[in-house]
């Protein structure tokens, strides 16, 4: 029968502070008596304290979107945090934005005139006790700086493709430029040599001259703004098909003087000759005598015999062949 327990002692270690462990640990020997009128029994058990530190939480964080969007007439953009520290630790506050200090507050307030517009900003809070952090972030922009309405490319024969966009809305807008890549998620290319510069009309329509047929070409409209930031729209693509038939197009201009554009299509690649014939049947000048791939081709007679002389004023015969296709038209030349 155990004997019933008339007295108990607790000893703990003295001069023993689970606080001043800082992240360590640190085992101690807990003595416990136990007596009753016969007599007593000594005992001991291994206890191992850790401190472990728990990091501060955010319990709630405002404005509570990740993104902020603002528009150019605010004055300024309030952030804040309510956080509590899980083992009661001080707590320190840490405000960055883009990667820079700027505030040790519970809140932050973010005058925008001292940040450009047209780009995103990071706004990032760190609340921290001696050993660990917790973190929140926000993306603040301004409003859409251009925002575009409809975007389309066509493919014309001769021509190329030509690129058309309207915006519903442009602020701060420099102008655009016109991006080309043979790969909707390849590398796109600058191709205008300049600005196209914006306008109140917010219409606008560029022609790449491209004319490679059987190719798709894809575009992206990219707008600068007066800080010089960039915005890529798109892309919109457009495919130059390739010629059905054989066919030679009439000269123009007709009349002319001092120089016509011959156009021709091939629907494979051929072997082309294309001639020119005075009103007797003489041949006048070999415009061209090669292989072509099949596609659009234009050739420009400058109104030169072979021998580099202008002819004379009347009416001319320009003849095209390729493979077993032969076709004749008329045009004239005024002097």
């Amino acid at each position: 029968m155990n004997p019933s327990i008339s007295r108990y002692e607790f000893r703990w270690v003295p001069d023993f502070n689970v606080v001043s462990l800082a992240g360590q640990s640190k085992t101690f020997y807990p003595i416990f008596r136990a007596e009753d009128q016969a007599g007593f029994d000594v005992d001991s058990v291994e206890v191992v304290v850790r401190n472990v530190n728990r990091p501060p939480v955010i319990m709630t964080s405002l404005p509570t979107a990740y993104l902020v969007i603002y528009n150019t007439g605010q004055d300024l953009l309030s952030f804040n945090v309510n956080a509590m520290d899980p083992d009661g630790d001080a707590i320190f506050y840490k405000w960055t934005v883009n990667g820079r200090f700027v505030s040790s507050s519970q809140q932050f307030d973010m005058i925008l005139a001292n940040y450009p517009t047209g780009m995103q900003h990071i706004v990032r809070i760190e609340v921290c006790d001696q050993e660990s952090c917790s973190d929140h972030e926000w993306r603040a922009s301004t409003e859409t700086l251009v925002e575009m309405k409809s975007m389309m490319c066509t493919a014309v024969p001769y021509q190329g493709v030509t690129l058309a966009w309207e915006t519903a809305r442009e602020v701060n807008n420099l102008g655009f430029n016109v991006l080309r890549s043979a790969a909707e998620n390849g590398q796109y290319r600058q191709i205008n040599e300049k600005l196209i510069p914006g306008t109140d009309r917010r219409t606008y329509t560029y022609r790449d001259e491209v004319q490679d047929a059987g190719r798709r070409y894809y575009y992206k409209i990219e707008d600068v703004n007066k800080w010089g930031y960039k915005t890529q729209h798109g892309p919109v693509a457009a495919l130059i098909e390739l010629p059905k038939n054989y066919e030679l197009s009439q000269n123009y201009p007709n009349p002319f003087n001092p120089a016509t554009t011959i156009r021709y299509q091939l629907p494979r690649n051929s072997q082309v000759k294309l001639e020119v014939f005075n009103i007797r049947g003489e041949l006048v000048r070999t415009l061209l005598d090669a292989t072509r791939e099949a596609g659009y081709h234009m050739v420009i007679w400058d109104s030169c015999n072979d021998n580099g002389l202008k002819v004379g004023s009347g009416v001319y015969y320009y003849r095209l062949v390729a493979g077993e296709f032969t076709q004749v038209k008329k045009m004239a030349f005024l002097k």
